[in-house]
């Protein structure tokens, strides 16, 4: 009798707690999913897409920010020459990063700014770059890489389209997280291509040595072998871009602020409060935007054990470590916060010290 009095009751104030929830979500500010180059030229900047398709046939967006609009009377931003920089983001990043927090802080405005010509990647895989010339992200072997093919097929075709469309030469490069990771892989796959294409590279927290890492996010994919067990079955792309789920996420982050903050703090960075309020809602409209199980298979590998090494497809398979000593004597910046729980000074600073020794 209990339960026949209650249970309707109950069963009705789980369903309005529902419905306000939905209600909160619809109600997200709309100009939060705006792509990068909507939301640069709301923020006073030129800004264009650029389809460019890979050497293995995937078709990636670049955004370009060629300046603000205000730049030069008369013409187009684009009308007068700059140095082009190169930008990448980390693993299921979205060009979008580069711009979340507005102009005089946001790191693609800033170098706007200074008068380079910005670059503004996505990887394979992400939300805005899911085409390919004959696959879709339903097929297996769409999903089939790490951080490697990212070096060694997209920054290149990248870097080739930049300087056919700008004449420069040479591009520099700024990364963040994986999009590093990248970079040193190619370094040393392709030492020749890089020493004739770039200027410079800023590499800030890549994942090399991944040994003393502290994120319980990836403690959680070790422990489970979650990336391993989703490609056996079946599920070969994860963290796929969701806008109704991000939409919850910002209702439930507004509703508990400091639950939220404690999260990220757990999984990704002790340091919570360099993204303000609006920052933080930007950052969940935008992110995550997808990745293969197999590049985060990768990443599980190299917290396993010391070392900066390839993809082994099987475990037993001999370790083949990236010999840094052949990348190029080109201008290397690696910059990591002491509040990182993925890119550490325990692991990066020997990576520096090598690196120092074979200049």
């Amino acid at each position: 009798v209990h339960g026949d009095i209650y249970y309707p009751q109950i069963m009705l104030v789980k369903l309005l707690a529902f419905a306000a929830l939905l209600t909160e979500c619809l109600l997200v500010d709309p100009s939060y999913y705006r792509n990068t180059s909507e939301q640069a030229r709301v923020e006073g900047y030129e800004c264009d897409e650029h389809q460019i398709t890979t050497q293995d046939g995937y078709i990636l967006t670049v955004f370009r920010i060629t300046g603000k609009k205000e730049a030069i009377p008369g013409a187009s931003p684009i009308a007068k020459k700059k140095q082009p920089v190169l930008m990448q983001p980390g693993i299921t990043c979205p060009s979008d990063i580069f711009i979340l927090v507005g102009p005089n802080r946001s790191a693609a405005y800033y170098l706007s700014d200074q008068g380079y010509d910005v670059w503004v990647a996505n990887s394979r895989g992400t939300r805005y770059s899911h085409g390919h010339i004959n696959r879709t992200i339903s097929d297996k072997e769409y999903w089939n890489f790490t951080f490697e093919q990212l070096g060694q097929y997209d920054l290149p075709a990248v870097i080739e389209y930049i300087v056919g469309m700008t004449g420069f030469p040479k591009v520099h490069y700024w990364s963040h997280s994986q999009g590093g990771t990248q970079m040193l892989a190619a370094l040393v796959l392709d030492p020749d291509y890089y020493q004739t294409r770039l200027l410079s590279a800023v590499l800030l927290g890549p994942v090399v040595n991944f040994y003393h890492q502290k994120s319980l996010f990836i403690d959680f994919f070790r422990i489970f072998r979650v990336a391993y067990l989703a490609m056996q079955m079946g599920t070969y792309g994860l963290f796929q871009y969701n806008r109704f789920i991000s939409m919850m996420l910002i209702t439930i982050k507004q509703l508990f602020p400091k639950l939220t903050a404690s999260i990220v703090a757990t999984l990704t960075d002790k340091n919570t409060t360099s993204l303000d309020e609006h920052g933080e809602d930007l950052l969940l409209a935008h992110f995550p935007v997808g990745a293969s199980a197999k590049a985060f298979d990768h990443l599980v590998q190299l917290s396993e054990l010391p070392g900066f090494f390839r993809y082994r497809e099987n475990y037993q398979d001999r370790i083949q470590y990236y010999n840094l000593s052949k990348i190029p004597n080109v201008p290397l910046a690696i910059f990591v916060g002491d509040g990182d729980l993925f890119s550490t000074p325990e692991d990066i600073l020997p990576v520096q010290e090598e690196l120092l020794r074979y200049r």
